[in-house]
């Protein structure tokens, strides 16, 4: 079910176009356990072996995403981390540690820099979605389900922190512009149907 001036091929060029930069981010990648000590030979080889893997979780991940929300399943907060049951506690290394901030602050610019155009994508979407809620209008093109897709596949494809996070750390640095272009183009669109 796509909404009324949103067209199934929009959606589709919309993950692609993520994609392809996810696809180029890590192949470009070879450097990313340089020097690091808290990462083994045998997790960069299987980070390199696995990459094509992650990209086509990821896109089949934000097709699913984008599904589950047209359909009218809302996004329901944050989803909890794999390992943050009271069994898995652990003192972090200061590479977790560091790793860990960097995600967040990461985030944290994703948020900001898109944070105009999302403004205007989300009242656009407003009138496109059924069922949309003026406080609180559930956009499956915002960040929140760019980042459920990147960090559920990089848990599942490498499920050592050391290796997800920084591959995390990574996406989200070559990403966060292309979103936000991406998010231009998406406003540019709807505003010329009206």
């Amino acid at each position: 079910v796509v909404p009324h001036g949103v067209e199934a091929g929009h959606l589709a060029l919309y993950r692609d176009k993520l994609v392809d930069i996810a696809r180029t981010s890590l192949d470009m990648a070879s450097d990313l356990f340089e020097g690091n000590d808290y990462v083994s030979d045998d997790d960069v080889a299987q980070f390199r072996t696995r990459r094509a893997q992650w990209v086509a979780q990821f896109g089949a991940s934000l097709a699913s995403l984008f599904e589950r929300r047209l359909s009218g399943v809302k996004r329901k907060g944050r989803r909890p981390d794999f390992d943050a049951s009271l069994a898995s506690l652990r003192v972090l290394t200061a590479f977790d540690h560091e790793k860990q901030d960097a995600l967040k602050s990461s985030t944290s610019f994703l948020l900001r820099l898109t944070r105009r155009e999302l403004d205007a994508l989300d009242l656009r979407l407003e009138l496109l979605l059924p069922e949309a809620d003026r406080l609180d209008v559930d956009n499956p093109f915002g960040p929140a389900y760019v980042l459920d897709a990147i960090g559920s596949t990089s848990r599942a494809i490498y499920p050592d922190a050391r290796v997800w996070r920084p591959v995390m750390e990574r996406l989200l640095a070559d990403l966060t512009p292309a979103i936000n272009k991406i998010y231009i183009s998406l406003n540019r669109f709807l505003a010329d149907r009206n």
